[in-house]
C-alpha cells in the first residue's frame, strides 16, 4: 500500500503521468515476496486496498478543498 498510494493519488491528480511512480509497485511487490515478509496473496490484497482506499479518500476530501 506504500507505493500504490501515492501511485493513485498522482495519477488522480495528474492524469496519466503519475502512473509512471506505478513503475515501482511490481518491484517492491517482488522484494515483500522474496524478503519472505509477505505472501503473494497478501501484496496483490494490499495492491487493492491501496487503490480502492486511496481513491475514496481522494473522492470525498477534493470536493471539501
Amino acid at each position: 500500500m506504500g507505493v500504490v498510494g501515492p501511485t493513485v493519488a498522482l495519477t488522480y491528480l495528474f492524469g496519466i503521468s503519475g502512473l509512471l511512480f506505478g513503475l515501482l509497485i511490481p518491484l517492491v511487490m517482488w522484494s515483500r515476496v522474496k524478503l519472505k515478509k509477505h505472501t503473494i496473496s497478501q501484496v496483490l490484497a494490499g495492491v487493492l486496498a491501496g487503490i480502492i482506499l486511496t481513491y475514496v479518500q481522494l473522492y470525498f476530501i477534493l470536493p471539501l478543498v
